[in-house]
């Protein structure tokens, strides 16, 4: 603190002017020990919230009271990303707009894009931690586009739809989803069958947070319901050759049969060939857009009448557009999809 022996009584008697000079250098001496004061009683804390932001994972609860602004330096933040056997550099914020670009459609709301990149993060840190290195291979693990890849892919719009990727990117690249303040799983697909399906019904464990949602709003889409023809001597082989005990019916029209659906209408077990099969088996052997299907034989041919596009787990693009367009924040949409779940800031 200051000298108590400081007084402006002590210049009462001096010319104005030299009085108001005198008090000015005494205020600003004044303030500057207490400004000094104050710096040193933060130094503890500054170096506290240092600290915390090395971190690589440090989950903060979205009901505390902090900044969402993001930091430049998480956006420019390195992960690596394995492109056929190429492990490549590159920043956080290019994954996330390249993985926006590969698995969704720039032309849906901005708020279903936003809760696709937190998804799409989310899972890329829930199977590979926070840096990688990230599969590019959609056929095991999530999609992504390089700059190039997107420049050939949109054309004319790529500006255009380049900002609108990284827009959304930036403003949501802070932000994942947890349970029990772990990172999810968050599976995602194309479009559900009216209702999400259960992760036990697919992938034979139950998971929490990926159970049964509705997505009635999905019914008018175009493409919702779709018939697929399957010639039946074709379809034989590929069976045959994943399960071995397939046979050929003499009468062909007994060569398919549904026996129990699930509580969203996917298959939940189907005779086809003799063999008791699960719907995403079938879907799978069969590349069906959905093992949400019925079946009939006309001719040579399997006739599926399927509805959605995907596995049916966890969030439902076509669905999350939905949502959006009638006023759901990203949040809000994730919060449907992943029942329990919490969006939480890193």
């Amino acid at each position: 603190m200051y000298n108590k022996q400081y007084s402006y009584q002590k210049y009462i008697c001096l010319p104005k002017v030299e009085f108001i000079r005198k008090a000015l250098n005494l205020y600003m001496k004044i303030n500057k020990i207490l400004i000094i004061s104050i710096f040193l009683a933060l130094i503890p804390t500054l170096g506290l919230a240092s600290k915390n932001k090395n971190q690589e994972l440090n989950f903060l609860p979205n009901e505390t009271k902090i900044s969402a602004e993001i930091d430049e330096n998480m956006l420019k933040m390195p992960v690596k990303i394995k492109i056929n056997d190429e492990i490549i550099d590159e920043t956080l914020e290019e994954y996330l707009i390249g993985v926006a670009a590969a698995e969704i459609s720039p032309t849906y709301h901005p708020e279903a894009i936003k809760a696709q990149i937190i998804a799409a993060h989310t899972y890329a840190i829930n199977r590979y931690g926070p840096s990688g290195p990230y599969p590019a291979d959609p056929s095991i693990f999530q999609a992504y586009l390089t700059k190039q890849q997107r420049r050939q892919k949109y054309q004319d719009n790529f500006e255009k739809y380049e900002n609108i990727l990284k827009n959304a990117a930036r403003s949501v690249a802070n932000k994942i989803i947890t349970y029990e303040n772990l990172p999810i799983k968050a599976a995602f697909h194309s479009m559900s069958a009216g209702k999400t399906e259960s992760s036990a019904n697919v992938w034979g464990s139950e998971v929490p947070y990926l159970v049964e949602a509705d997505s009635q709003f999905e019914s008018s889409l175009k493409n919702f319901q779709t018939k697929i023809s399957k010639n039946i001597d074709e379809s034989f082989k590929k069976i045959k050759q994943k399960h071995p005990n397939a046979t050929m019916p003499k009468n062909r029209q007994n060569s398919i049969k549904i026996i129990s659906k699930t509580p969203a209408q996917y298959v939940k077990s189907a005779q086809i060939f003799g063999v008791e099969l699960s719907g995403a088996q079938i879907r799978s052997a069969l590349n069906l857009p959905s093992a949400s299907f019925d079946a009939s034989v006309e001719n040579n041919n399997f006739i599926f009448t399927c509805k959605g596009n995907g596995h049916g787990v966890g969030m439902s693009q076509c669905g999350a557009n939905q949502l959006a367009s009638g006023g759901k924040t990203c949040e809000e949409i994730l919060k449907h999809y992943y029942k329990g779940v919490s969006i939480d800031l890193m």
